[in-house]
């Protein structure tokens, strides 16, 4: 009898042990319990490298003159090689930007590859905005001294003001209209006299 018994036991754990098993394969190829797959963090953060400016002898690409027309832009620097750079293509192809951005948003292109890039511009419509093809970098590196993808860069009345590195552009567009906001009412004396919570909303990088 004690031998049925311990017999049983043994099948009965055996069985256990399948059983969790198979709920842990299932779990992992479901991304859990739910299958719901977890979002990345969004963020924006400045990149923080003095070497990064705009260059006296900068010559602006004729793609990006009717950016340089307005008196606050955005510039996005994407890469073809980034997988980051492919997400936020993607995020800008899914909305009408050229609308929504009315002029003041562009995208800098940087590949190694001429035909790469026109592709990528091409697949994320990228050429609704103000778009330049920056075969290798050149024009990035030597313009700007930015080497770094993705990067969001804040122009104000022709300088360069920030720049972030981000993983979403809707934060960055949030922390760039904010930004333009703070700038056009620098010495308003109703937000020097405002709660210091007020006081401290001027933008230099986000987290969502």
């Amino acid at each position: 009898m004690l031998i049925f018994f311990a017999f049983a036991l043994l099948i009965l754990a055996v069985a256990v042990g399948l059983l969790y098993a198979m709920c842990a394969e299932l779990a992992s190829r479901t991304g859990g319990v739910s299958g719901a797959e977890t979002e990345p963090v969004r963020y924006v953060r400045p990149l923080g490298r003095s070497s990064v400016y705009l260059r006296d002898s900068a010559a602006w690409p004729t793609a990006l003159a009717g950016l340089r027309s307005n008196r606050d832009f955005l510039l996005v620097v994407l890469s073809t090689s980034c997988a980051t750079c492919n997400t936020i293509g993607e995020q800008l192809s899914n909305q009408d930007w050229a609308e929504r951005a009315e002029g003041r948003l562009g995208v800098v292109v940087s590949t190694a590859d001429q035909e790469i890039a026109e592709e990528f511009i091409a697949k994320y419509r990228l050429n609704r905005l103000p778009c330049y093809l920056d075969v290798h970098g050149d024009w990035s590196a030597a313009a700007l001294g930015l080497s770094v993808s993705p990067a969001g860069l804040i122009f104000h009345h022709g300088d360069l003001d920030e720049t972030y590195v981000f993983n979403h552009i809707e934060p960055l567009w949030t922390t760039f209209t904010e930004a333009s906001e703070w700038k056009e009412h620098p010495h308003d004396e109703s937000l020097l006299a405002g709660s210091a919570a007020e006081a401290s909303s001027a933008p230099s990088g986000q987290v969502v």
